[in-house]
């Protein structure tokens, strides 16, 4: 009989191998998908199949007719082929990420005047 210690190697490799491909497909992702990559990104991955979320439903019935093509192209970027099915969820607008033009536009403040006491108030405070 072995002792736990022994076995908790074992384990902990097999989970990692089994969850690696995950992780390299997340970093392959923006290669894979080209410049549809502001339209479509990866939702959740199971054990066989893979859930895009989609922006537009337009673009989801488009890659809906392609699924056969992307799935073919997301197991050559992989080591092996793991992806089976390939499912797609409609995700509204509102929850997209925000695109680099909008995370560059600079914040507006609001303008506040100071009557004299907070003025003087702010006058004391010594960093």
């Amino acid at each position: 009989m072995k002792h736990i210690k022994q076995c908790i190697p074992n384990i902990e490799t097999a989970s990692l191998d089994n969850k690696q491909w995950k992780f390299l497909l997340m970093n392959k992702w923006s290669s894979i998908i080209g410049t549809l990559e502001s339209k479509v990104s990866i939702y959740k991955i199971y054990n066989n199949s893979i859930v895009l979320g989609v922006y537009d439903s337009s673009w989801m019935q488009e890659l809906y007719l392609l699924s056969e093509v992307l799935k073919k192209k997301i197991n050559t970027a992989l080591d092996q082929a793991r992806i089976e099915t390939i499912r797609f969820k409609y995700i509204p607008e509102k929850t997209q990420k925000q695109t680099k033009k909008e995370a560059a536009k600079p914040t507006k403040f609001k303008e506040i005047t100071l009557n004299f006491k907070e003025k003087k108030a702010l006058e004391k405070i010594q960093d």
